[in-house]
C-alpha cells in the first residue's frame, strides 16, 4: 500500500480555483464598465442600442407593443454656463436616480448622450407611453427643485413600435418628438408621427 500526501495538490487545485473566480469577477466588472455611464450609474448608448435591438426582436416575435421614450434636459447648457459643469454633472447625476426610481420592472434606461436620455418601455402602447413620459417629466421636475441640483426641465419625445422599424429608426422617430417638444416650447411631451 502506497501513502500519499495530496495537501499540496489540493492547495494547487484551490488556488487555481480562486484565481478564476477573481478574473471571472473582474472580467464581469469589466463588461459593466463598459457598459454602464459612470456619472449617472445608467446604461450607455452602445448597451442602450442592443437593448433596443433586442427589444424590438421579442417585440416582434410575441406581438407585444413596445415604446421608447428619448428626452433630454432643457437649457442644460445655461446651467454649464450660470453654475459651472460640476453643478451639470450634479443635474445628470439626480436626473439619473429620478429615472431609476420611475423605471419599472422590464425598463430599461440609459445615458445616450451629454444630456438626452432614453427609456425603453417593453409592453407598452402609445397611450401608456405617453403617460409614462409625463410622469418621468413631472418627477424630474420636482425631483431637481427638491434636490442640492440647480432645477431643470425635459423635454419627451416617444415612438412606438410600428411594422419595418429598426432600432436606429424607432430612435429616430422619437428624436424627431423630442425636437417638435423642444420646438414648441419644452418641458412637455409630444408623440411621434
Amino acid at each position: 500500500m502506497v501513502v500519499r500526501d495530496v495537501t499540496e495538490e489540493y492547495s494547487q487545485v484551490a488556488r487555481i480555483e480562486q484565481e478564476r473566480a477573481a478574473a471571472l469577477r473582474e472580467a464581469e466588472e469589466a463588461r459593466q464598465q463598459a457598459n454602464t455611464d459612470a456619472l449617472t450609474g445608467l446604461a450607455n448608448r452602445r448597451s442602450a442600442m442592443q437593448a433596443l435591438d433586442r427589444e424590438i426582436m421579442r417585440a416582434r416575435h410575441s406581438g407585444d407593443p413596445l415604446a421608447l421614450l428619448v428626452f433630454d434636459v432643457d437649457h442644460f447648457k445655461a446651467v454649464n454656463d450660470t453654475h459651472g459643469h460640476t453643478q451639470g454633472d450634479l443635474v445628470l447625476t439626480e436626473i439619473g436616480r429620478i429615472i431609476r426610481q420611475q423605471k419599472r420592472d422590464g425598463q430599461f434606461a440609459a445615458r445616450v448622450g451629454g444630456e438626452e436620455f432614453l427609456m425603453i418601455l417593453p409592453g407598452t402602447n402609445g397611450r401608456a407611453a405617453s403617460a409614462a413620459a409625463e410622469r418621468l417629466r413631472l418627477a424630474i421636475d420636482h425631483g431637481t427643485r427638491s434636490s442640492d441640483a440647480p432645477s431643470v426641465t425635459v423635454s419627451v419625445g416617444h415612438a412606438a413600435l410600428v411594422p419595418g422599424d429598426t432600432s436606429l429608426t424607432l430612435f429616430a422617430r422619437a428624436d424627431e418628438a423630442l425636437y417638435a417638444a423642444k420646438r414648441g416650447g419644452r418641458n412637455q411631451v409630444r408623440l411621434a408621427a
